[in-house]
């Protein structure tokens, strides 16, 4: 059968002036919309596993529907994550996660590059490599590593009940999201398949509909500015002849709106994602502050547009600019590399993995190292400014701060032009000769930084005299009013602490004490986080009643080993129910206090899916535990140094 020729992606293709795969991973991106409204109409209120299915098979379809057969590839992947995260615990099973998922992808990349941008499977390989690494390093941090060494980012990804094979497939292909991102966590993806985000429209569809047309009228709009600007500016035109006869200013400018279509190219396929997320429901951000009615629908957002289109600096441009793989290099590789006891280690070390991420072409490394030595060389210029505090403050006039704010612009416009193009050339033979087209405006400006470094801290001085010869009077007085207060004395500090211990002593749960610095609720939610992995490890052991023991809780260390785990959770939660050790009570609570834990617990493992146990907690007389001094005397007497 004969389809009409303007049926064809192809067709369409040359009336663009794209390529038919290009074509065809926007296309798929635009089928979001319809598969949230489906999902919307049919499978909100299914069961978890409709709903993980649908989202799995959804995927699926898509990935064959853009690269046939080599979606394949993808499945692997995720089913070796899920047996290496199931079978091997601890560190060693994080790292044989990172081997494979990188691995896989590098070896992908080096049997598939070429000299082109080409649409393959190694693309949505790139983002489940991420995707997947994620979920093993949430999964060791959930059930391996002690609450006290966890930081707030771990904790709000908590893995709490490892998930079926059903639910990492739906995790990994969701349909709007693993061609091209956004990132995100399986810990969001379960709250959205639970549809536990909020009570209020647990049982109804989430009102982001309006979000969703906004986000996806945005992305509309940046897919068409960045098209006019490729056909406008295409990206070979800077390696011709013409281009190098034009001015210099010319050629920059040139240069400006070619790095800002081909940024707005991804703009526009991350807000048209995350408008098909929002739809679905799964970007739920809380509640506004400032107004509690209004509901926050931006918890995938990847790109920050009113920042970008603000930018001044290459840090905004950073922060503003694929933000959720930012933020996942920099909790799961910059943060945990602090053990090398150097900042500027850990940031090589990091834009080495987002070079390596990326592939082999060597210009993906001289942009990374680019990005490198460009912060360096702000955190370096404006480190001098710092140092003429009157200068500075000059520049907040009206009028010197419009010149330096047009300055900025046309600064971070240019040069984050010369920075992508050896990241959009990929290869020597092209980046060289774009960088050469525009007389190596970029290496001249960054690279020579330390050279003429001492002259532009020369030069400051006078110009900061001559803007205190203009200005002098009223540039003192507002860096004098501008001065910190100095801080109270060390007395006072002293004497605000015991008044607000002595507040806290007389009200609240636990009467204010403290146990090694810690208040009773900091650590109830570090027992309920050790309870969550217990009940993975010991779930077929469970009977009827879970006894727990706080105060063993709080007397045994937790161990260094993680085959130690085991026993641990067995002393901890009491499963043998045999045990005689005495403890001295280290928080004094009534039966009413005890029997609200205990209902707080219960319902919080009947969340988890363990339905037919009832958490019971150890009184301390029951312990057989002699009654001496009050625990609340006891810790006043003996733990108020830890304050």
């Amino acid at each position: 059968m004969n389809f009409p020729q303007w049926l064809c992606l192809s067709y369409w293709a040359v009336i663009l002036g794209t390529n038919e795969a290009a074509l065809r991973l926007i296309f798929t991106i635009f089928l979001g919309y319809p598969n949230a409204i489906i999902f919307r109409k049919f499978f909100h209120t299914r069961s978890k596993f409709l709903r993980n299915l649908y989202c799995a098979l959804t995927g699926l379809i898509l990935g064959y529907y853009n690269f046939g057969t080599h979606i394949l590839h993808c499945v692997v992947t995720v089913l070796g994550t899920y047996l290496i995260t199931l079978k091997i615990d601890g560190k060693l099973g994080v790292l044989c996660s990172w081997i494979w998922n990188l691995g896989y992808l590098l070896a992908g990349y080096y049997w598939t590059e070429t000299h082109d941008y080409d649409i393959l499977w190694t693309m949505p390989q790139c983002v489940l490599c991420l995707r997947m690494i994620g979920f093993s390093i949430d999964v060791y941090d959930s059930y391996f590593k002690e609450y006290r060494q966890r930081s707030a980012y771990s904790l709000k990804n908590s893995v709490n009940l490892f998930p079926s094979l059903t639910e990492i497939f739906g995790f990994a292909f969701f349909p709007s999201s693993f061609l091209i991102g956004p990132q995100f966590n399986y810990a969001r993806y379960a709250s959205f398949v639970e549809n536990s985000f909020d009570p209020a429209f647990h049982n109804q569809l989430p009102p982001s509909v309006n979000y969703a047309i906004r986000t996806f009228l945005r992305g509309l709009f940046y897919l068409i500015v960045s098209q006019i600007g490729a056909l406008w500016i295409p990206t070979d035109y800077l390696l011709t002849s013409d281009f190098a006869n034009l001015s210099i200013i010319t050629r920059l400018f040139y240069l400006g709106c070619w790095g800002r279509a081909t940024l707005y190219k991804y703009i526009a396929c991350w807000l048209l994602t995350e408008g098909a997320c929002a739809l679905f429901g799964l970007t739920y951000n809380g509640r506004d502050k400032q107004n509690p009615d209004k509901i926050l629908w931006n918890g995938v957002q990847n790109v920050d547009v009113t920042r970008f289109e603000t930018c001044h600096e290459f840090t905004h441009y950073i922060q503003s600019f694929n933000c959720n793989t930012n933020t996942w290099v920099a909790e799961n590789v910059y943060k945990r590399l602090k053990d090398l006891n150097s900042k500027m280690i850990s940031q090589i070390v990091t834009l080495l993995f987002l070079a390596i991420w990326h592939g082999f072409h060597t210009g993906y490394y001289v942009t990374f190292v680019l990005e490198f030595i460009v912060l360096y060389f702000e955190r370096e210029f404006y480190g001098l400014l710092k140092k003429r505090p009157y200068l500075l403050r000059g520049l907040q006039f009206p009028i010197p701060k419009l010149i330096c704010l047009a300055i900025k612009r046309i600064y971070t416009l240019v040069f984050m032009g010369f920075c992508l193009l050896p990241f959009v050339l990929r290869v020597y033979d092209k980046y060289s000769v774009a960088i050469a087209n525009v007389n190596y405006v970029g290496f001249i400006l960054f690279c020579a930084w330390p050279i003429y470094k001492p002259l532009v801290r020369l030069s400051l001085k006078p110009i900061e005299n001559a803007v205190l010869s203009i200005w002098g009077d009223v540039l003192r007085e507002a860096v004098e009013a501008e001065k910190p207060k100095e801080k109270s004395s060390q007395p006072a500090k002293q004497e605000n602490q015991k008044a607000q211990l002595k507040s806290e002593t007389n009200s609240g749960l636990g009467a204010g004490v403290r146990y090694r610095g810690d208040t009773l609720q900091q650590h109830l939610d570090r027992l309920k986080s050790e309870l969550h992995r217990g009940l993975l490890a010991e779930r077929d052991h469970l009977k009827n009643e879970l006894h727990i023991s706080l105060d063993r809780f709080l007397s045994i260390e937790s161990p260094s080993s993680e085959t130690s785990y085991q026993e641990y959770w067995r002393k901890i939660f009491l499963f043998d129910q045999n045990g005689t050790e005495q403890f001295v009570p280290k928080f004094q609570l009534s039966e009413d206090e005890y029997t609200q834990l205990e209902k707080q617990f219960t319902d919080d493992i009947q969340s988890l899916g363990v339905t037919n146990t009832r958490v019971i907690f150890k009184r301390p007389s029951t312990l057989n535990i002699p009654k001496t001094q009050s625990s609340s005397e006891a810790l006043l007497s003996s733990e108020r140094k830890d304050l």
